[in-house]
């Protein structure tokens, strides 16, 4: 019977390797917002209503950000 150990190091890299790239894709996922938003204001006529959901797109996606950004356990 061949049992396997997991390996210290490996475990390590994988988990940082995991970190990066969630960090990366929380990144690229503001790009693209941030991107939308100023691309709808350039280019669509402006409305108070289109800037209301603008704002609210953009709260939106800070709150998601800071919430995984935040290293704190919250226990329901």
């Amino acid at each position: 019977m061949k049992t396997t150990t997991a390996n210290p190091v490996t475990s390590e890299m994988s988990h940082s390797r995991t970190t990066f790239m969630v960090k990366l894709a929380l990144m690229v996922a503001i790009i693209f917002v941030m991107a939308f938003v100023a691309s709808v204001l350039l280019f669509s006529p402006l409305s108070a209503e289109l800037v209301i959901y603008l704002l609210l797109i953009v709260v939106c996606m800070m709150t998601g950000f800071l919430d995984d950004a935040s290293n704190t356990i919250r226990i329901p």
